[in-house]
């Protein structure tokens, strides 16, 4: 069974990501994918989509 993965670190305050790719001994892809977001950050951003107009 091999498995890759893939990590996309944020600079300051974006998404994080974490993505796993499973292939089992039946030829079959898998993927599990983690988000990561500050929670400071999630204030920031609906702060200004609210002003965005």
């Amino acid at each position: 069974m091999a498995c890759y993965i893939g990590v996309d670190l944020a600079a300051t305050s974006d998404l994080t990501a974490l993505c796993f790719l499973i292939i089992d001994k039946e030829g079959k892809y898998h993927f599990k994918v983690h988000y990561y977001l500050p929670e400071s950050a999630l204030k920031e951003k609906t702060d200004k989509e609210l002003y965005k107009y």
